[in-house]
């Protein structure tokens, strides 16, 4: 069976056509919210049938079979070139959009990698790379430490475990979630320098309404 080409953006288009040897697959969508990926599955036909995988417009993955104005858990694949590294204490980058009024996002973790290239200099003590709500003075919820990472030629990847607060007895865990708020990456003393390697994240993240429906 010839291998199918997935169709990334469907802003322009309301249908997929996919090709194998034995048959012609003709695909619709009522939604420029949806996407499609190369994978498949078998009907109880015998026939081969795409399967959708849900993003929303500003590229978040859902939950097949929500809708984005829905609480649900997804991921977010973020971007930080280099140039924007290089200011990130400065301007702080969105990972994930704000989920809009009556929500808030749930940091859930995160996946930093950064690929071999010129290290990144002027590490300071405490330069961590951090995870917080709407901006540079915004509740922390993760962060990374950036000696042994940023200022490495060696190609690095690290998985940001969320910050529930501080433990008491084990007991307390919580964080007071911020409505429609973004998720944003943040260089937490200042700036670093030279280095010349994006920043590539996968972020885990969870959609709540403010108050329980």
């Amino acid at each position: 069976m010839a291998q199918k080409s997935p169709v990334a953006d469907l802003a322009a288009l309301k249908a997929l056509i996919y090709h194998d040897d034995d048959d012609l697959i003709f695909v619709t969508s009522s939604s420029d919210r949806y996407r499609y990926e190369s994978s498949s599955v078998v009907a109880d036909d015998g026939h081969e049938q795409i399967r959708p995988t849900n993003f929303d417009a500003a590229g978040v993955w859902i939950k097949v079979g929500s809708d984005p104005a829905e609480a649900g858990s997804g991921f977010k694949k973020a971007t930080i070139l280099s140039a924007e590294v290089l200011a990130l204490n400065a301007t702080p980058i969105t990972l994930v959009p704000a989920p809009g009024a009556g929500k808030a996002l749930v940091f859930e973790g995160t996946s930093i990698h950064k690929p071999a290239g010129v290290a990144y200099a002027g590490v300071a003590a405490g330069e961590d790379l951090g995870i917080k709500y709407t901006g540079s003075g915004g509740l922390e919820v993760g962060a990374c430490e950036m000696t042994g990472f940023a200022d490495s030629v060696a190609a690095m990847t690290r998985w940001i475990l969320p910050r529930t607060g501080v433990l008491a007895a084990g007991t307390i865990s919580s964080i007071s979630p911020v409505e429609d708020a973004p998720l944003v990456a943040h260089m937490l003393v200042g700036e670093i320098i030279t280095g010349d390697s994006d920043f590539i994240f996968n972020v885990r993240y969870r959609v709540i309404d403010m108050v329980p429906l």
